[in-house]
């Protein structure tokens, strides 16, 4: 057993799943998060597939045939590289049957998908999602599960990316701070406001 941003975690022949999670969503909603957005690009099947219940982390794409319904899989590097071979169909039609939600691929922004995945995702009501090799998994599934969370969780995921966003302010020569009270806002879902204090 491990644990991802404090949440308890079983690892099972290949594929972590989170065992428990408080609310579900769709797949829209999730990649709207204002922490998720940035990070995930939806690619080909359906938008609004879901409902999401749970995340699991796939180290080969034949781990999809262990992960529960309304799950979505975000595969590690290793699996994603197995997405341009046949592995990917299989996977695709596995996570059908399963009723997976969507699958997380990391693929480089120009590389496309198979020509398969599109009407397979479709039929199988599922999106398939994509990301930046570049991308921290154990801190994406983190994130994914305080977007399920909601409420303190949601808040803490806003505030980790705020928090490496202000290194940037501080170079900034003339920062707009009504621009990043926006941001702020955005992130922790909380209208934030800039009020010049003058100094005594």
């Amino acid at each position: 057993m491990s644990a991802i941003n404090g949440h308890s975690v079983d690892r099972l022949c290949g594929n972590w799943a989170i065992r428990y999670n408080l609310l579900h969503m769709w797949v829209d909603e999730l990649c709207a998060q204002p922490w998720l957005s940035d990070v995930l690009t939806f690619r080909v099947g359906v938008p609004h597939a879901g409902p999401v219940r749970g995340v699991a982390v796939l180290d080969t794409l034949a781990a999809i045939d262990e992960v529960a319904p309304h799950t979505i899989c975000v595969c590690t590097s290793t699996a994603s590289l197995e997405a341009a071979s046949y592995r990917l169909d299989l996977a695709i039609r596995t996570a059908a049957q399963r009723e997976v939600s969507a699958i997380v691929l990391k693929l480089p922004a120009d590389q496309q998908v198979p020509s398969s995945a599109p009407i397979l995702a479709e039929r199988g009501n599922l999106a398939i999602l994509t990301t930046s090799f570049a991308t921290d998994t154990a801190r994406l599934v983190g994130n994914l599960f305080a977007a399920l969370e909601g409420g303190l969780g949601r808040l803490s995921a806003g505030v980790q990316v705020l928090l490496g966003e202000l290194p940037t302010l501080e170079t900034e020569y003339s920062p707009d701070l009504d621009r990043w009270a926006e941001r702020a806002g955005a992130l922790l879902g909380r209208e934030v406001r800039y009020t010049d204090t003058p100094s005594h």
